[in-house]
């Protein structure tokens, strides 16, 4: 996933507890200390993006939980220096629905227009049996 993504693996099938009620397929930490959610899906599926920005949202109001893990898999430094103000989401699918592009577009400008200092950053990568095309997370 590091050489891949960019991402330090932290777990896997991590679960959010009963009132969430979900599973991440995986998190990390990007290059820079900041909080990384990826979800995979095999083929098209509608959901990929909604499921991962509820993620997002369980993630930002479970700072410490996750600061935890950082601190069980890396050390006390590396969960000490968690950013806060950039937490990422990578959804990975066999593709996605032209609404799935376009709510990542309008989620990326709207969360830019609110705040610059803590927008989430959303990356969906379609993968097919050619090289990966990866769709910028932010507007320029």
């Amino acid at each position: 996933m590091e050489t891949l993504l960019g991402v330090r693996f932290l777990a896997s099938e991590y679960g959010t507890g009963p009132v969430h009620g979900g599973r991440i397929d995986s998190l990390g930490l990007d290059e820079n200390g900041s909080p990384v959610i990826v979800e995979y899906k095999r083929g098209v599926d509608a959901g990929v993006i909604n499921q991962g920005l509820f993620y997002l949202a369980w993630l930002m109001d479970h700072r410490a939980e996750f600061e935890h893990l950082v601190r069980d898999r890396l050390g006390v430094t590396a969960a000490s220096q968690v950013l806060w103000s950039g937490p990422r989401l990578i959804c990975i699918a066999g593709d996605f629905t032209r609404y799935d592009v376009h709510a990542v577009v309008s989620c990326t400008f709207a969360a830019v227009t609110r705040t610059a200092s803590t927008r989430p950053s959303v990356s969906v990568i379609r993968c097919l049996f050619r090289p990966l095309i990866f769709f910028p997370a932010s507007m320029p």
